[in-house]
Formats: C-alpha cells, structure tokens, sequence
C-alpha cells in the first residue's frame, strides 16, 4: 500500500509540474517563453531519469546547436549585440574588414602614371605601389606606358589606359614599357591597390581643399599636420576639407587634427560619456596649436559618420567652420572592438560622444550651416559639325568633314590640338586615328575610313547619352572660401594668430 501511495505522490508531482509549465501555453512574450524554458529546466533537473541535479540544459542546447550549425552562432551573437544599439554587433574573420576597412582600395597593376602626357605621347609612370604586380614585374619610375595587352597606347587618352591596367583580383595584364630606346614587356598581376585616406590641392591663390577618405593611419596624421603647416607659406586663408562619405575611424586622430586647428587654448573639443565615468563627462579640450584661417569650409553629407562628426561638429560649434552638404549620419557612439583568436570581433558600444552646443547628436545627425545637395544631369555635347559617316577622308584633305571629325577626336581625348588648326586631314589627326582604333580593336590604315566616322559617331552617341554629377557641394565650398579669401590673413607670416 505504501509503495502504491509514493508512486501516486510521484505521478501527481509530475503531473503538477507539468501543469504549471502548460501555464505559460496562452502567453506569447519573449519573457514568458523564457520563463517556460527555465520551468523546463528545473523539471528536468528534479524529475530527468539522467539529468544531474548541477545541469545547465540551456548551455547544454546552445553548445549543440552551435556545435550542429556554427552559422547559428553568428547570428544569435549579433543578435545579443545588437540588443544594446544598431552600432554593435558581432562579426566572423571574413565579414570585419568589410564592415571596419581601414583604407580603400581596387585591383589594379600598382602604377602612379603622370597625367600630362608627354610631348612625345607617352605617360610616364612615376611611382610604384609597394608589394603590388608592377613592383614584382620589374617595372620602373620613369617607364613610359608603350603597350597594354599589345595595343600600342602611345596618344591614347589616359581613362581608356587605366581602363585597362585595372581588372579583376588575380587576373594578369601584358604592359609594354619604354626604358630608354627599348620596349620591354612585362605580364603583370592585377593586386588589391590601397588608396591613400588623404588627398590635397592647392585650388587657386588662398585656398586649398584636403579630402579625407577615413581617419586612419599615421601616414595620414603625418600628411595633414605637413599640410596644415605649411598654409602659412603658401599664403592660405581658406581651407576647404571634405568629409563626405567619410565613415570615421580613429577618434583620437580626429582629435588630435582638431588640436592642431583650433588656435585658442582651453576650447571643449568634445565631451565623452561611458559607463565607467558614471554620471561624469569627460571633456577634451585644445592646446592653442593652430593657425587663425579667414575660414575653414567642411564638406559633409548622409555618409559622413562617428569621427568626422566629432570633427566637422567641432569646428562648427567653435565657430572655426562652415559646414556645407546635407544632413550628416548621426553616429555619436564610440565601440571598442574584441578580436578573438579565430579573427572574428565583437564590436560593444561604450561611449556616446558629445558636442560642445549640439551636445548630443547620436540617431539625429548634424545639420549643415549651407544645406546643399549635388544633382545629375544630361551630359551637355558641345556645338560641333555634323559628320557624314559615309565617307572617306584622304591625308592631306581639307574640309568640314575633316573639322567635325577633328571635333569628335579632341572631345574624346584622342587628339590635342588648337581648334583654330581643324579643317586638314594632317599627320597628327590620322595618328589620332589609328590611336582610336587600335583602342577599340580596329586595324590600323592610312586613311580615314567611313567605319572609323561610324565608330567615332557611336563613341559620341553613347556620351550624349551619359550623366554627370553636379558637385553644387564643392561649388558653395569654393565660393564661400573665395568670399574669405578676399580678406586679410588673420595670421602673421611667422603662422601665429593674431
């Protein structure tokens, strides 16, 4: 009788157990699955046949199923991230570099080539990326560009060349090179490129425009403090810096480039809130090391992100900048990036940046002073001729076929010659066309040939057709720098501030 009893006692626990778990059946929260899920667990540990009293049965079904489907634990980490902000998350070895770069880059041979063609119609390259295919090959500064997949490139336009220099990762390309009186040929392997993160120019007198692709690298630091330094010399009142499609990257070099801007001591930089700091913000604040330009003009659009906010917000609220484009990304998060042994990261947001009047500008993105936004339109054909294309034009011939065809050459870059000249079917216009055909796999000849006009007209059809971008961005930036350029430099020639 009492081995009956305990046995009831037993099923009745059970079915009690159970009861409670049916419970949860109605509700659909992601709490109250939980909650089933723990009340399975503690059935299992107090009733399981084979179940220790000191198992985790959810670790336990984690370790399987990720052991049965890694990708799953890809996913269900950066869910787990991403549960504190849309900045965090989770990324496998071969997903970080995407996401993070550091520089960017293309596939291409390695060669720097000098964009003014020489007067005897060769470019001539005059650096060579380091571990690139060119490098390896054996090719040279100072080699001039002869041949490219046996097509003699002597005339041709420099786009149509680098056309062809750059391809796909891995591919190889022939390149005939001069050296000297000799063409040597060279099969060069196409390699990822990286392209420099800072670019400049000097636009005209008292203005200079730097363009930074992310903030990363000490040759990039090392460029724009040269840069920024030498302004004085070289009578600089305006500077413009274009942000745009910067995504951000070291915020300490974005920092430390303000302090070597900003020509007033003791100015809040930036304001720094984190979970250590508590209900405390740290603030950053300049060391006085920069020139007074008449004015610095900030280029920024949607794409402009994390660092070069910091940066671009700055100079804005301290009055040091104009900003110009269209409304920035709103990323005023930092995250420090966890690599695991296998290369893959984990990326935790730990701080929220904040700006000196806009304050905090995270989800909401910096407004610029000038909102300006670049639009497309028809490319615009110049007024040329009309050109028969059945025709054959004979060296030496003069007439307003030879001109429109002329026309037609010079505006594809293949001849570069005064307008004033057009009319006669000369040595240089028939090099130009052979040039032209030997670019689009056409045997040379002697002559003008209908089918070298109809090629030619189909060239010029497809650029009607085409569109180009109107930099009405960089336009306001130019002539808002010219508006303070006008003015007296507000430094000395010794480069301090007056």
């Amino acid at each position: 009788m009492l081995k009956k009893f305990v046995s009831f006692f037993i099923i009745i626990s059970i079915a009690l157990s159970i009861s409670c778990v049916q419970a949860f059946a109605a509700d659909t929260t992601g709490e109250d699955m939980y909650d089933k899920l723990v009340a399975i667990t503690d059935l299992m540990k107090a009733y399981g046949l084979d179940v220790k009293k000191d198992a985790d049965p959810i670790k336990d079904l984690l370790i399987k199923l990720f052991e049965e489907d890694p990708e799953l634990f890809n996913e269900y980490a950066d869910m787990m991230l991403k549960q504190i902000d849309k900045n965090s998350g989770y990324f496998p070895k071969e997903e970080y570099d995407t996401a993070y770069p550091t520089y960017t880059s293309y596939a291409g041979v390695g060669v720097t080539v000098d964009t003014a063609r020489g007067d005897d119609g060769y470019y001539v390259i005059t650096d060579i990326s380091e571990n690139s295919g060119a490098s390896d090959a054996g090719i040279k500064p100072g080699d001039k560009i002869a041949t490219v997949e046996g097509i003699n490139v002597r005339y041709a336009p420099i786009a149509d060349i680098i056309e062809i220099l750059r391809g796909d990762e891995g591919t190889s390309v022939s390149i005939g090179v001069l050296r000297g009186n000799t063409i040597h040929t060279f099969k060069v392997e196409r390699r990822q490129i990286g392209m420099p993160n800072i670019s400049h120019t000097i636009i005209e007198d008292g203005i200079e425009y730097i363009a930074l692709s992310r903030f990363f690298g000490g040759d990039t630091y090392g460029k724009f403090f040269q840069i920024y330094t030498n302004m004085p010399q070289n009578g600089t009142k305006a500077l413009i810096i274009d942000l745009r499609g910067n995504p951000g990257g070291d915020v300490d070099m974005a920092l430390n480039m303000l302090d070597i801007i900003i020509p007033d001591r003791g100015k809040n930089i930036v304001g720094v809130r984190s979970k250590t700091s508590g209900e405390a913000v740290m603030t950053y604040t300049s060391r006085g090391l920069g020139y007074r330009l008449n004015d610095i003009v900030i280029l920024v659009d949607e794409h402009s992100a994390s660092a070069s906010e910091i940066f671009s917000g700055s100079l804005s609220d301290l009055g040091y900048a104009t900003l110009v484009g269209n409304k920035t990304y709103g990323k005023g998060t930092g995250q420090f990036h966890i690599m695991f042994e296998d290369g893959s990261s984990a990326v935790l947001t730990t701080a929220e940046f904040l700006l000196p009047v806009r304050y905090s500008y995270n989800n909401v993105g910096l407004t610029p002073d000038v909102v300006v936004s670049n639009y497309t339109e028809p490319y615009k054909l110049p007024n040329m001729l009309s050109m028969p294309t059945y025709v054959k034009l004979l060296p030496g011939e003069k007439s307003d076929v030879v001109k429109a065809l002329q026309q037609r050459l010079a505006l594809l870059g293949y001849l570069d010659m005064d307008e004033q000249a057009f009319g006669t079917l000369d040595d240089a216009t028939l090099s130009a066309v052979n040039v032209f055909r030997r670019m689009n796999k056409l045997p040379e000849e002697k002559f003008c040939s209908p089918e070298t006009l109809r090629t030619v007209d189909a060239k010029i059809t497809a650029l009607s057709k085409t569109t180009v971008v109107v930099d009405a961005q960089l336009d306001k930036a130019i002539e808002i720098a010219r508006k303070a350029s006008e003015k007296p430099a507000q430094y000395t020639v010794a480069g301090k501030a007056s």
